[in-house]
């Protein structure tokens, strides 16, 4: 009987085990790419953001990043603003931007009636870009207000 408990624990221990083991596995990165479609949060937990082609943000959507994210922009990547896009770091725990390869990545691009706030966020290797997306941060033609802090 006492052999019958003592496997059943240890049975029950290894169930345990290997759930905790699972749960404390990173999950996969989110890849993002082309038009979201709709309202987006990207949180510490889908860290880091994969962003592996242009992607535009619709005038009716809204994309938030908490602290502490990192997107990684693969070479030439831009986001295109024209709805909402706001990261908003703290000082212990900035989104940072920064490179998928060695190459360096496009822009942070607000046009049109795009709206937003970069708070405390690191901008790694940006900057290449042709015409009006030259820099890691642009607002062109832009009528609604951006917040850089």
């Amino acid at each position: 009987m006492q052999n019958t408990r003592l496997s059943r624990l240890f049975w029950i221990s290894g169930v345990l085990l290997v759930m905790l083991l699972h749960a404390s596995l990173p999950s996969e990165a989110l890849t993002v790419s082309g038009t979201i479609q709709t309202a987006e949060r990207w949180t510490l937990a889908d860290s880091p953001i994969q962003i592996t082609g242009a992607v535009i943000i619709p005038q009716t959507v809204t994309v938030t990043i908490e602290p502490g994210v990192q997107v990684h922009l693969a070479p030439e990547a831009v986001i295109t603003v024209k709805g909402q896009f706001d990261a908003r770091g703290t000082t212990e725990s900035p989104v940072a931007f920064s490179p998928l390869t060695t190459s360096r990545w496009c822009a942070i691009s607000y046009d049109d009636t795009g709206t937003g706030i970069l708070e405390h966020c690191l901008l790694h290797r940006g900057s290449y870009g042709e015409g009006s997306r030259i820099g890691v941060v642009s607002v062109y033609r832009n009528s609604a207000p951006v917040l850089i802090d």
